[in-house]
């Protein structure tokens, strides 16, 4: 058994998440461990806005859906001939 929970954030706002992996049919002692962490960490801030990429944004592309003027994955074999 396994469970991830959010383990704070990166200095640039992406999350960051911490995995608890258990021995074999040990499902209460991951949930146990997941709860302490939860319990003891400092209060959880809201999620910070994400940041705008515009190279990675769809809409800002000279053509291509990522912005590198190539075609995009999905159009790449249409038309065009």
């Amino acid at each position: 058994p396994a469970v991830s929970i959010n383990g704070g954030y990166t200095s640039g706002g992406l999350p960051i998440g911490l995995q608890i992996v258990g021995k074999r049919h040990d499902d209460l002692g991951v949930l146990q461990v997941a709860q302490a962490w939860e319990r003891m960490r400092p209060a959880q801030r809201a999620w910070p806005e994400p940041p705008l990429t515009p190279a990675l944004s769809p809409q800002a592309g000279r053509g291509g859906a990522w912005g590198d003027g190539a075609p995009s994955p999905a159009t790449a074999g249409e038309g065009g001939g």
